[in-house]
C-alpha cells in the first residue's frame, strides 16, 4: 500500500498552496458545534486497535469537560501550543461537555492532557516509542514533524515545505527531505493501522503539507465522514467555499485509498 501511497504522491508534486499544516489564507475556520458521532455504531476495526483508548504515557486525565476551560487554566506556552494543534487540525480537538469528550475520545482524538505529555518528550523518544508499536507516539510523531516542517516553511518564506526542499541543491535535499518523506509514511502506517476520524484529518493535513497538493485535505474529511465524524460533512462544505477548487479526480481517487486503508468496502 505504501507503494500505492507514494505514486499519488509524486503525482501530486506540483508546488500549489498547501492548506492544512500551515492553515493560513483560505483556511477554514473550528469546526461548528455540531453533533460529533454518527448514528451508526463505529466499525470496532475503527474503534479498538493497540489500545487506542489508553491514555498516553505520562498524561493525567484532569476530567475536564471543555476543551476552552481546560485551555484558560494553563501558562501561556501550554496554551499556544495546544491553540496551535487545534488550527491544524481545524478545531476539531474541540469539545464542549462530557458527552463531547467521550465521543471524541471514541473517534481517536488524543485529549489535551495527552498532547502537553507529548510536548515533553523529544523527537527522539517519540519515535523509539511509535518503533515499539505506540500507537499514539506516532501520532504524536508526526505532529510534531509536522510542527517543524511548518517553521521551516514559515521561516523559508515558501509556500509549502516542498518548495522549500526544490529551492535547496541537490545534494543539501536528502537532510532535509527526510521529515516530508517520514511524515508521509509514519501518517499513513497510523491511518492504516488506525483508521479513525482523527488519523484521517492527520493523513490528510500530512499529506497536503508533504506533496504541495491541497486534494488530500477534502479527501480526509470525506473519509473522516464515513469513519463517523458527523462534523466532518459541514467542515468539508466549509472548505470547499473557502478554497481554489481543487482537481476532484485526484480527491475520489485518494478518498478511494483511504478507504482500501481502512480496509472499508466500496460504497
Amino acid at each position: 500500500m505504501k507503494n500505492a501511497l507514494l505514486s499519488i504522491a509524486l503525482f501530486t508534486m506540483t508546488p500549489v498552496t498547501v492548506i492544512g499544516c500551515q492553515n493560513d489564507g483560505a483556511g477554514i475556520e473550528s469546526v461548528p458545534a455540531v453533533a460529533l458521532t454518527s448514528e451508526r455504531t463505529m466499525d470496532v476495526q475503527a474503534s479498538g486497535k493497540l489500545g487506542a483508548y489508553a491514555l498516553f504515557d505520562g498524561a493525567k486525565d484532569s476530567g475536564t469537560a471543555s476543551w476552552d476551560l481546560y485551555l484558560r487554566s494553563l501558562h501561556q506556552d501550554d496554551r499556544r501550543y495546544l491553540e496551535d494543534i487545534s488550527d491544524r487540525y481545524f478545531g476539531t480537538v474541540h469539545f464542549s461537555g462530557a458527552e463531547d469528550r467521550e465521543a471524541l475520545l471514541r473517534l481517536g482524538f488524543p485529549l489535551p492532557e495527552e498532547w502537553l505529555a507529548a510536548k515533553g518528550m523529544s523527537e527522539a523518544e517519540l519515535r523509539a516509542m511509535s518503533d515499539r508499536g505506540d500507537h499514539k507516539a506516532e501520532i504524536f510523531l508526526v505532529d510534531r514533524l509536522l510542527a517543524k516542517m511548518a517553521a521551516v516553511t514559515a521561516q523559508a518564506g515558501a509556500e509549502n515545505y516542498l518548495e522549500v526542499v526544490k529551492a535547496l541543491p541537490e545534494a543539501a535535499r536528502p537532510s532535509v527531505d527526510k521529515d516530508r518523506l517520514e511524515v508521509l509514511n509514519r501518517s499513513a502506517d497510523v491511518f492504516s493501522e488506525g483508521p479513525t476520524p482523527f488519523a484521517a484529518y492527520q493523513y490528510g493535513v500530512a499529506f497536503s503539507a508533504a506533496t504541495g497538493s491541497p486534494e488530500p485535505i477534502p479527501a480526509a474529511m470525506a473519509m473522516a465522514a464515513e469513519l463517523g465524524d458527523r462534523r466532518a460533512e459541514t467542515l468539508m462544505a466549509d472548505y470547499e467555499a473557502r478554497s481554489p477548487a481543487g482537481n476532484q479526480k485526484l480527491v475520489s481517487q485518494l478518498h478511494a485509498t483511504m478507504r482500501k486503508m481502512a480496509k472499508r468496502p466500496a460504497p
